[in-house]
């Protein structure tokens, strides 16, 4: 039997939605789909519509993915969200991700939609009915020990510590009352010792995590406030664990008597986390290595250049000729190092600015004529009315050399270069 699917696509492009719902219907969904494009359409789509999945382009004209996802947030609707882009770097989806987002896809490769659909439609299922759980258990609190043992075993193969503790009143308790047998894999503690030993989740913390866990965690619990926080646990083994909890206040004649909620492993996440600011950190290395090089191959223009200079000037036999060829040999090594870094850091690093191109090629022509031999005729036909170009000054002086050095190796007996702007 056919699932129906209640879709809800943010998107200004007509084809694009077009596309996206093929790929759903092709993939044997029974699509109840709109599109809409402004937060007005939005907002009026989810009053109307209890849609089982958002999917989101990342940016368009007068409305974006964080946008969305905020107004999303302030109607108190709990939709799996997902970003679907062509643009999104991974930066901006990171703080999508820690947004909210439950997922981005690149609109190129969407072999991952059908699997996140699901996932995500499964894990608000669970959500919905944890909730769901929570209120039947405070209108149904004769029924507690019942109710327990039914979530109990709909969380037993969820890959997440689900538990719950009760105190006295207003006062927060210090033992579990129940503990998924999933803590015994991920940690390695036996379900035993977590009932047993009052505080034991506080015991494992990681000691620089301690005493701000702890005090989220009582504050939250004095306001009657359900809360997020992540930390890390010490495992039997001795392994260090990140994990997000997620807690909810039990509420008892305006009271709080007790604490519910998941715990969930983000070790791998927390990985990628390190590795993509490891990887922004090598980008900012990189751009400084290029911005280096390329300061320092404007030095070593003038070195070699004039370098060069002079031993035309100098006979084989003259006294300074060796000193002159070591300077211009250690240029030359300088501009491999040069170009060493300019590798690195992947791109050359411009300075674009506003300039008149003759001044910049007036400035190169006093150097040129002594560069290309008196053999040939240097000729600049400069237009007085030349517009402005936005161009880096010296990446544009070091071309017109290149270009000079190579026309005078293609007139080995002499001729005429020219030099000519133009609009």
């Amino acid at each position: 039997m056919t699932k129906l699917l209640r879709v809800l696509n943010i998107e200004d492009s007509e084809t694009d939605h077009e596309l996206l719902r093929r790929h759903l219907a092709k993939n044997g969904f029974l699509l109840s789909i709109e599109r809409v494009q402004t937060a007005a359409t939005m907002e009026k789509a989810l009053a109307s519509e209890n849609w089982d999945v958002i999917l989101c382009d990342y940016s368009m004209p007068s409305f974006s993915a964080p946008e969305a996802l905020g107004l999303m947030r302030e109607m108190g609707a709990d939709i799996p969200f997902i970003i679907i882009s062509g643009t999104v770097g991974e930066e901006e989806a990171v703080k999508a991700l820690k947004a909210g987002a439950s997922d981005y896809l690149i609109k190129d490769n969407l072999a991952r939609l059908i699997p996140a659909i699901e996932r995500e439609i499964a894990d608000a299922e669970n959500r919905h009915a944890l909730r769901r759980a929570e209120e039947e258990e405070k209108r149904l609190d004769a029924e507690l020990l019942r109710e327990r043992e039914r979530i109990s075993n709909i969380v037993a193969s969820v890959p997440g510590v689900v538990w719950e503790m009760y105190g006295e009143p207003n006062s927060f308790p210090d033992k579990l009352d129940f503990i998924s047998d999933y803590v015994e894999t991920l940690l390695g503690y036996s379900v035993r010792e977590w009932l047993e030993t009052p505080n034991f989740w506080l015991s494992i913390i990681h000691p620089d995590d301690f005493e701000r866990v702890r005090h989220e965690n009582e504050a939250s619990y004095s306001r009657g406030e359900s809360w997020r926080t992540e930390f890390r646990w010490l495992a039997k083994d001795g392994r260090v664990v990140w994990v997000e909890s997620r807690s909810a206040v039990i509420m008892n004649g305006g009271e709080a008597v007790g604490l519910r909620g998941v715990t969930m492993d983000i070790s791998d996440r927390k990985l990628l986390e390190e590795q993509l600011m490891q990887a922004q950190k090598l980008e900012s290395v990189g751009r400084l290595a290029g911005g280096i090089a390329h300061d320092f191959n404007n030095m070593l223009t003038a070195i070699n250049g004039y370098s060069e200079l002079t031993l035309r000037k100098l006979t084989q036999d003259h006294p300074l000729r060796k000193n002159i060829e070591e300077i211009k040999k250690a240029g030359e090594r300088s501009a491999l190092l040069t170009n060493q870094l300019l590798a690195f850091s992947r791109r050359q690093l411009l300075r674009p600015e506003v300039i008149n191109i003759n001044s910049v090629i007036a400035e190169t022509t006093k150097m040129l004529q002594r560069v290309i031999g008196e053999d040939i005729e240097l000729i600049a036909n400069l237009l007085p009315a030349v517009g402005h170009v936005k161009a880096d000054p010296g990446q544009l002086s070091q071309i017109i050399m290149n270009l000079a050095a190579n026309a005078r190796d293609a007139m080995p007996s002499g001729g005429k270069l020219t030099i000519e702007t133009g609009n």
